[in-house]
């Protein structure tokens, strides 16, 4: 059975361990229903883990031993980077999540000329981003940046980026999947795979939106013959460029 995994500012380099965020501490107690001596695992969101057990439970904390060192934690092929355009609250939550399962490295909001919602709640997004973290067994949460206009999120792309747009006026993607797998889109970096990859909102990007990403040195291509909702395109994508 799988070890519960919990990520928070832990001292896991500490023999004993004081757990007192109240919402833990009744995760722990009311949800897992732990006692003396069950054991978890702890995780500092920077690629360190910890086994422990729980030697006292007080009203107000729980202290930990730790046992063991957790040595081999999933590292994604490739490193990337998902510029999404905001979407409705629920689905960009969806999004997160969901990303972050697939194993993104960080998770760049944009604004661009179709958008209809303007704004995101970061501390809900980062939230998600860790419970999604700790049930994926991924050791590291992705970044959640704050809100880009699509112009200035194509102006971080370097010159030695690997950057794809998926729209539907793109080419199918079959043909950037086998380029992947003849390592034709191989980051020009050369180091551990670089991606980033754009997804625009519910009615795609603007001709003019497409010309500026081109002209940036973005591929255009779609994800198949039938039309995908925004948040179903991020998640398809993120989940091809990572794993490919």
């Amino acid at each position: 059975m799988t070890q519960p995994r919990f990520i928070g500012s832990f001292d896991l380099m500490a023999s004993e361990i004081v757990i007192n965020d109240p919402a833990l501490i009744k995760q722990l107690l009311k949800v897992f229903r732990f006692k003396i001596n069950d054991q978890f695992i702890l995780g500092n969101g920077q690629n360190q883990e910890r086994l422990v057990l729980i030697s006292q439970i007080k009203p107000e904390q729980i202290i930990v031993k730790t046992l063991a060192e957790i040595k081999t934690l999933p590292i994604a092929k490739n490193q990337v980077v998902l510029f999404c355009a905001v979407l409705k609250k629920e689905n960009f939550e969806w999004v997160v999540q969901k990303a972050t399962e697939v194993g993104v490295t960080t998770i760049q909001p944009i604004l661009t000329e179709r958008t209809v919602k303007q704004n995101l709640s970061l501390s809900r997004l980062q939230k998600i981003a860790q419970e999604a973290t700790e049930q994926s067994g991924r050791g590291q949460a992705p970044v959640i940046k704050s809100i880009l206009s699509l112009k200035s999120a194509l102006e971080t792309v370097a010159v030695n980026d690997t950057a794809i747009i998926f729209d539907a006026a793109g080419k199918p993607v079959f043909e950037p999947w086998r380029a992947l797998q003849l390592g034709q889109l191989a980051p020009k970096n050369q180091a551990r795979g670089q991606f980033k990859i754009f997804v625009g909102p519910e009615g795609g990007f603007s001709p003019q939106e497409l010309e500026l990403a081109q002209k940036q040195g973005l591929i255009v291509y779609n994800l198949g013959l039938f039309t995908l909702r925004a948040e179903t395109a991020a998640v398809v994508s993120s989940y091809l460029i990572v794993n490919f």
